[in-house]
């Protein structure tokens, strides 16, 4: 979105020109708020993920996150990133379920609103 429809807004008098430029506007703003939204929205989804893994992970009695990582298959590296909240593969989770003897179910049934 440039400024250009801004400027091109002030500089005519015809109104059908204006409620168009207006809606362009209006949809480009729509479009950025309900990208930040879903992010928001995605952010606070991987957090929960990550502390949901992390109490897990503590209730089977591990307290290093690298001997947990590596008893699981998973690099240790990538590990850490999981409970801190970044993006986890399915796969990935799949493992750490499993490693937990639990479902997908039983995982999603804590810690989510």
């Amino acid at each position: 979105m440039s400024f250009a429809l801004i400027i091109t807004y002030r500089k005519y008098n015809n109104p059908f020109i204006k409620s168009h430029i207006y809606k362009v506007i209006f949809t480009w703003f729509y479009s950025v708020i309900r990208k930040v939204n879903e992010k928001i929205e995605d952010e606070k989804l991987l957090k929960q993920l990550g502390a949901r893994i992390r109490d897990l992970r503590k209730k089977a009695g591990y307290t290093s996150q690298e001997t947990f990582a590596y008893e699981a298959g998973i690099p240790r590296s990538l590990y850490g990133t999981y409970e801190a909240g970044a993006n986890i593969t399915i796969l990935n989770l799949k493992k750490i379920i499993s490693f937990h003897k639990i479902t997908f179910e039983q995982f999603f049934s804590e810690g989510f609103n």
